[in-house]
């Protein structure tokens, strides 16, 4: 027999009440700071997970109320009533010793529709986020949400009419110049989020205000920071956790077809969490992609992009280029001494335009477009 979920209009034993606190994510959206925050001087005992495992484990000890993040509604194609009964299901299966009475933590960005569709279900109320809010309002709506249904008109009315789309950033400097309206209305277009543009730090640190969900940036920011890739993401992390200190936000870095391995590698190793890929350089669709698998939390490093960038060219491959007695000896130059076209010329004894020849020609039997390329290929 399925467990009954229900909505009880007297109050409960408020001794020790118990609040699961479930937002199913690859991060959490809380902080050590703000759960240490939240549970002091509180009469209830607040307990927050990330996992379906966890939610299964954490009903079979007794539980006053389970708050579910909003997102569980609005990311899910499930209906709301569907959802609430894998809960019970849930409930059922970890042999929850009471009637689980269940909340919704919503943000500022819910749709009215949404609160109408969970008046409907047997849901008790709403708990308004207190990082868009405050800890007091989220702390006060919880204890009177374990007093009984709770569905504060005050915050409903400044929720909006019609869905609102989270912010995706996308920090490019000339972003307007590179971008023509085509390709800005695509991006957004049939998506679950809206693409916010920023061409500076001063802008990016106005967008970040808006509270936007993803980030994005494109790879030629951090040459034109003049600074290295590790240092780059420490100034986006940095600012990222003091405008938003209770939220987590993972970095993805948009790089080009002309963009090497070799840095794709070192953004990995630095700690990015996704790769995200131009529109310009790599269509819309690409581009839809590799922005669709950031939203849902899913670090993107496709093999199929990594095998077209320079640099992927597998060992056996360099020993196969059939390169003309005199292109070995220039590779090997370049390669191997790093010597200059000048250089090569005094060396060979051959003019310089030669050396030039030879050289677009190597470049070309590679697949490469620069002298480092050809090194990091030559040398793999």
């Amino acid at each position: 027999m399925s467990r009954t979920i229900v909505k009880p209009s007297t109050n409960i034993n408020l001794a020790t009440p118990r609040v699961v606190s479930f937002r199913p994510a690859t991060t959490p959206h809380w902080g050590s700071k703000f759960i240490q925050q939240f549970n002091t001087g509180l009469s209830f005992n607040a307990v927050f997970i990330n996992s379906w495992q966890e939610l299964s484990d954490s009903l079979a000890t007794p539980t006053d109320l389970l708050l579910l993040h909003v997102s569980l509604f609005t990311r899910a194609d499930l209906p709301a009533a569907k959802i609430i009964d894998m809960i019970s299901t849930i409930a059922d299966l970890s042999v929850c010793p009471l009637p689980l009475r269940i909340g919704v933590v919503i943000e500022k960005s819910t749709p009215k529709h949404l609160i109408n569709t969970l008046r409907k279900s047997k849901v008790s109320g709403i708990i308004p986020d207190c990082v868009m809010w405050s800890l007091e309002t989220g702390c006060n709506a919880v204890t009177s949400l374990l007093a009984g249904d709770y569905w504060p008109q005050d915050i409903i009315d400044e929720l909006p009419g019609k869905d609102i789309k989270p912010i995706l950033v996308y920090f490019r400097k000339n972003w307007a110049e590179l971008l023509t309206k085509e390709i800005t209305t695509h991006l957004d277009e049939g998506t679950p989020w809206k693409v916010v543009y920023a061409a500076d730090w001063l802008e990016l640190s106005n967008v970040l205000k808006e509270d936007p969900a993803y980030f994005m940036a494109h790879i030629s920011m951090i040459a034109q920071n003049g600074t290295t890739i590790t240092e780059f993401v420490t100034m986006v992390e940095t600012l990222l956790k003091l405008t938003m200190p209770e939220k987590k936000m993972n970095v993805a870095i948009s790089i080009d077809r002309d963009t090497p391995l070799a840095v794709v590698k070192e953004l990995q190793r630095s700690g990015i969490f996704s790769l995200a890929l131009s529109p310009v350089s790599w269509g819309i669709d690409e581009a839809h992609k590799a922005a669709d698998a950031l939203v849902n939390n899913i670090p993107y490093w496709p093999k199929y992009i990594l095998d077209q960038l320079p640099g992927a060219v597998k060992p056996a491959i360099k020993n196969s280029i059939a390169l003309t007695t005199r292109q070995s000896q220039i590779a090997d130059l370049i390669t191997g001494r790093g010597l200059s076209n000048k250089k090569i010329a005094q060396v060979l004894n051959i003019t310089e335009s030669t050396v030039k020849i030879h050289v677009s020609a190597i470049l070309k039997s590679y697949g490469v477009r620069t002298r480092t390329q050809l090194a990091v290929v030559a040398n793999s």
